[in-house]
């Protein structure tokens, strides 16, 4: 493994986790409303 790799796996994960958040988020809002 080389640390470009690693780095770009990271920066997937980290743009996947933050998307999936914010739709969580819209997700509960539009519940509540």
């Amino acid at each position: 493994m080389t640390e470009q790799f690693l780095y770009v796996m990271q920066e997937k994960c980290c743009k996947w986790l933050f998307i999936n958040t914010v739709h969580t988020h819209k997700a509960r809002r539009n519940k509540q409303n």
